[in-house]
């Protein structure tokens, strides 16, 4: 089972953080709230199929 991880960064003294909860988590450095930081999933394309070049 894979389990999402969000990505936290602390507004007062830039710390990131990884949590698996989508919860605004408190920063372990300065105890402020953290805001979530936004990040495209990766992709892989694995095989043929998704695109044809050429005449």
């Amino acid at each position: 089972m894979v389990v999402p991880t969000y990505d936290f960064q602390c507004k007062y003294c830039s710390t990131i953080e990884e949590y698996t909860s989508p919860e605004p988590p408190v920063c372990t450095l300065c105890g402020s709230t953290m805001n979530r930081l936004w990040t495209a999933n990766p992709v892989h394309f694995k095989g043929t199929g998704f695109y044809k070049t050429g005449g």
